[in-house]
């Protein structure tokens, strides 16, 4: 059930940003749209791959987004430790 809200969100967040326009009131080219896209599909893939609720695939998806301008998967192995639901116990 949460694999499946986290998955609608990512879906809903790459809607929005189809819907708006740049500052530079242009949409984005297509090899950005898909590269964003691939960036969006690999956070739901991680939500998917490890157990529920213990990836967070809306702060991948946040990152994404910040990067939109020059789009890039922000985890593509899957085991970026800030996208992870568990606190690790070390003061920082």
């Amino acid at each position: 059930m949460f694999t499946a809200t986290i998955i609608c969100a990512l879906f809903f967040a790459f809607q929005l940003l189809i819907a708006t326009k740049s500052e530079e009131n242009e949409v984005l080219s297509a090899n950005k749209t898909r590269a964003l896209n691939l960036c969006l599909h690999n956070c739901a893939i991680c939500v998917r791959f490890w157990e529920e609720g213990l990836y967070n695939g809306e702060k991948c998806a946040k990152h994404c987004m910040l990067y939109k301008s020059s789009p890039r998967v922000v985890d593509p192995n899957c085991n970026v430790s800030k996208f992870f639901n568990v606190k690790t116990g070390i003061k920082q």
